[in-house]
């Protein structure tokens, strides 16, 4: 994935890991996920929109609305 990385997130808050990254002290990720008040924040840092990526937000989206 071609992407615009943030840095600080924790593993728990990743919705993608690389091979490389520690799962004990992620340093920065192409997306994550937090929960902030009732909803929820995602980063999605893809700069070429793949086809991958747009089923990652459904499905984020789709569980989201069901309350998960």
């Amino acid at each position: 994935m071609k992407a615009l990385r943030i840095k600080g997130a924790t593993s728990s808050e990743a919705v993608y890991l690389e091979e490389r990254a520690s799962a004990e002290a992620l340093v920065e990720t192409p997306l994550a996920m937090t929960r902030l008040g009732f909803g929820k924040v995602v980063y999605v840092g893809d700069v070429n929109n793949e086809a991958e990526t747009q089923l990652v937000i459904r499905n984020i989206l789709t569980q989201h609305l069901a309350g998960h």
